[in-house]
């Protein structure tokens, strides 16, 4: 069995791995996927 254990990411790892890449972001020690949003997925309305 195979387990998976969640790790908080700092700050320095974060900015070492992806601060030339605005798809994500950290809040909490989570990284984001800002292209995930829900608004992305959300059609727009008629006008």
């Amino acid at each position: 069995m195979t387990y998976i254990t969640a790790k908080t990411l700092t700050l320095v790892d974060f900015l070492s791995q992806y601060r030339d890449n605005p798809r994500y972001e950290l809040a909490d020690g989570e990284l984001i996927d800002k292209s995930m949003s829900i608004w992305d997925a959300t059609p727009n309305s008629p006008s």
